[in-house]
């Protein structure tokens, strides 16, 4: 049955009460504790025993052969090798500009010389699902771009085999191995480490990434807070704002509304415009481009239109500014070709987003240079795109000359108590006397 997708339309004091989405729960925090309190207890029979629970027709491997990996490239069509060489390509290019700006630097401060060394996170994880291959590209390419010595991969089997694309992206973008793991437990694994009779099954690695939903999410931050490991960033389900001034397409405007929930019925759309007219005619066009999908596509893209998507009709380019703040989304569109009234005053004064395109659609992004591993759930106003910056660590190396360790040593003295720390003064200020020496005194 194909139901009419009809949007709500709201006011900004409504969309506010409706803003408090992906926080995590007791329910999802108690999922996570019980997938690493699983991993931990029972090693890699966790992992077996829920890929045999889940894909009853899997052959049971728990890491995909090498082979495998480089002999699928070479089974996808020229057309299709063709457009993931050139994806590779733009995200090797925008990797390589990223790392120029990330380059060691020195700095001197009275008389202290700071040499700012910046050193590569040594492993990296990448979760995905089978439908992410562009994913698993970007991220792998910038952390190898950054220097990160080993990338791993955890994936799951589709009908019954690992998807054709996440190989081939696996193969192109240099993924060291690729482990069989699905949720909250490919999570727990990366962050844990398994070992067998002395060995590594899966290693432990020093920072997960990759997109997945609420329960991947809160092992994700449970992890990095039990544990340390540092993960890409805190991500909900995808969500785009389109910023689509009267006339506008109704077409283009619908379409993109769709496209972005294809990720699931979680995901959310919300349009910005300045006038209901053509809104009803904006309904007919989605449930025509939604009712041609297959059903279980249709279904979620359905519930995620009428359940979280919503419409909210401004005044102005500064009201709509002011509502994209709120909202602090992973997209920002803005189709304003024919006015530019709203397409200049974004461009002069961007909100809070983890992208803006400008009178282009998301789906090109998504297929673009710039990586689509972004902030949701409003934390684009505090975390920016993943970027190959997030896979380097800047250590400072510290030097004093004579001069400069005397008057340091004064400064110290005097913040030390002030702060109430003794030993710390001592330490501080304690200097070899001549009869000392710098071994048993």
């Amino acid at each position: 049955m194909i139901y009419f997708i009809k949007i709500p339309v709201i006011s900004a004091d409504q969309l506010q009460e409706e803003l408090l989405y992906g926080e995590i729960t007791e329910e999802l925090d108690g999922l996570a504790i019980g997938a690493v309190d699983d991993v931990k207890k029972y090693g890699v029979d966790a992992i077996i025993r829920y890929n045999n629970e889940r894909f009853g027709n899997w052959d049971g491997r728990l890491r995909v052969p090498r082979t495998a990996v480089s002999n699928t490239f070479l089974l996808l069509s020229d057309d299709e090798r063709g457009a993931m060489l050139d994806f590779a390509n733009q995200i090797r290019i925008k990797a390589v500009k990223q790392a120029e700006k990330c380059s060691p630097y020195t700095a001197s401060v009275y008389d202290l010389g700071i040499e700012y060394r910046m050193l590569p996170i040594d492993t990296v994880g990448i979760y995905s699902s089978p439908d992410y291959p562009t994913t698993v590209m970007n991220v792998a390419l910038m952390a190898k771009q950054a220097g990160v010595t080993k990338v791993i991969l955890a994936t799951y089997p589709k009908k019954g085999n690992i998807s054709q694309g996440i190989l081939a992206a696996s193969f192109l973008s240099g993924i060291d191995d690729i482990y069989v793991m699905q949720g909250r437990r490919a999570i727990a694994a990366f962050a844990l480490g398994i070992k067998e009779t002395g060995r590594d099954v899966i290693p432990k690695v020093d920072m997960i990434c990759g997109p997945g939903g609420r329960e991947v999410d809160a092992t994700k931050r449970y992890v990095q807070y039990k544990f340390g490991t540092r993960i890409d960033l805190p991500a909900g389900p995808s969500e785009v704002v389109v910023i689509a001034p009267s006339p506008y397409n109704v077409k283009k405007v619908a379409l993109e509304m769709a496209c972005q929930c294809e990720h699931g019925s979680s995901s959310r759309s919300v349009l910005i415009t300045d006038s209901g007219e053509k809104l009803e005619e904006m309904f007919g066009c989605l449930t025509e481009i939604v009712g041609e999908l297959e059903e279980t596509s249709r279904m979620y893209v359905t519930e995620a239109l009428t359940k979280r998507s919503r419409i909210l009709i401004v005044n102005s380019p500064q009201e709509a500014r002011e509502i994209c703040d709120k909202i602090a989304p992973e997209i920002l569109v803005i189709y304003d070709d024919i006015s530019k009234e709203y397409l200049e005053y974004f461009s002069s004064n961007p909100p809070s987003a983890g992208s803006i395109c400008c009178n282009f659609s998301s789906a090109i992004s998504d297929y673009g240079a710039e990586t689509c591993i972004s902030p949701t759930s409003g934390s684009a106003r505090s975390y920016s795109k993943l970027s190959v910056r997030d896979f380097l660590r800047q250590v400072p190396i510290l030097k004093y000359n004579d001069r400069g360790l005397r008057n340091q040593r004064w400064i110290a003295d005097k913040l030390s108590q002030i702060e109430g720390f003794p030993l710390h003064r001592m330490a501080a200020t304690y200097v070899i006397k001549g009869g000392e020496r710098n071994g048993n005194s």
